[in-house]
């Protein structure tokens, strides 16, 4: 006779318990230290970044980790969106958040199309087709003149209103 499922997996509800509040005492600590370190500018840009990358990460682990694809097009849907914020700020001259909405709703559109153009496939072949995408986003964005200005991107793109505090 074999064990009832709630007492098969009562042996891991213990572990996942001290995970999640291992994880939230981590985030915690994080959180905490980074209140209370000093706010200069080289800290703000390093905090960005590392938290840019970490959403670019949390996109990737939802896909090959939640769900088990090989998705190779990540970098393509991250550039696709930070170019889409530095064209509406330099060239159309719009709110940074304005641009943020709009360059996530690129990413999403880009993203969208191509799921809905890979929809049946998996493994290797959702792998090529990703990377393939990849590639061809990364070569229209460097030769595209009137767009992102080649493989330096945009210049002069201003910081955020949010993270100034007027003496710059």
């Amino acid at each position: 006779m074999s064990a009832s499922p709630a007492a098969a997996a009562s042996p891991v509800r213990p572990q996942l318990r001290r995970g999640v509040a291992a994880y939230a005492g981590v985030v915690a600590i994080a959180i905490a230290l980074a209140v209370a370190a000093p706010k200069t500018g080289y800290i703000l840009n390093i905090s960005l970044q590392a938290t840019t990358y970490a959403i670019a990460v949390l996109g990737l682990t939802v896909v090959l980790g939640l769900c088990g694809q090989i998705n190779l097009a990540q970098a393509a849907f991250f550039g696709l969106g930070a170019y889409a914020v530095g064209i509406g700020q330099t060239e159309w001259g719009l709110n940074f958040w304005v641009c943020v909405a709009g360059g996530t709703g690129a990413a999403a559109l880009f993203g969208a199309l191509l799921g809905a153009s890979t929809l049946r496939l998996g493994g290797h072949y959702l792998a090529m087709v990703t990377i393939s995408f990849q590639q061809s986003v990364t070569r229209v964005l460097i030769t595209w003149p009137p767009g992102p200005k080649g493989p330096d991107g945009g210049r002069a793109i201003p910081r955020p209103a949010l993270f100034t505090d007027g003496s710059a």
